[in-house]
């Protein structure tokens, strides 16, 4: 368990190596760092119990979410076993004093993934790319907090699509998870 920890904390740090100036912020749009040792730990233990294994390719961002909610981590998780033809697993966790909290696992998401300035229930509504899996119209889906998780399916309510793309910052793109994946070239 130690060796996966590391290797987690490997593909973190090689993701914010990677990743555009992290104190730079848009006005009303919180600014990104890598998770904490709390948050990949809880990240391995949380991947690894639900019957599939525990994946080594993943990007981990963790925002500022507001006052009630300082820490929240957005990880988008690319093995195999949590990915499918339409995307791959999206999990937050908010680093709390007794401990992380899971606050949404969502499927079928593509990047970039991204910190919204719309708030719902005192979050920050993310934005997922929604693609492929029988999707051929590409678009962005907004992710509300609904007061305990996170919308689930990004094509199903209370996710929903906007008509204009929102306001907000890109926190995992493409890249980010390209080069994770797949390594410097």
């Amino acid at each position: 368990m130690h060796f996966l920890r590391l290797a987690l904390l490997s593909s973190v740090a090689l993701a914010a190596a990677c990743s555009p100036d992290s104190e730079r912020a848009t006005p009303h749009v919180a600014r990104t760092a890598g998770p904490d040792e709390a948050v990949m730990a809880f990240l391995a233990d949380e991947m690894a119990g639900r019957g599939s294994t525990a994946p080594t390719m993943f990007v981990a961002r963790t925002v500022d979410g507001g006052q009630a909610h300082p820490r929240i981590t957005v990880a988008y998780l690319g093995d195999p076993d949590w990915c499918g033809s339409g995307g791959c697993t999206l999990l937050v966790v908010e680093a709390k004093r007794e401990g992380p909290v899971l606050l949404g696992r969502t499927t079928i998401t593509r990047p970039p993934i991204r910190v919204l300035t719309s708030r719902t229930n005192g979050m920050p509504d993310l934005g997922v790319l929604v693609c492929g899996g029988g999707i051929v119209d590409c678009h962005e889906a907004v992710l509300p907090f609904d007061g305990r998780r996170y919308a689930s399916n990004p094509t199903m309510p209370p996710a929903w699509r906007p008509p204009t793309p929102p306001d907000g910052e890109v926190v995992i793109s493409e890249e980010m998870v390209r080069l994770t994946f797949a390594g410097p070239s």
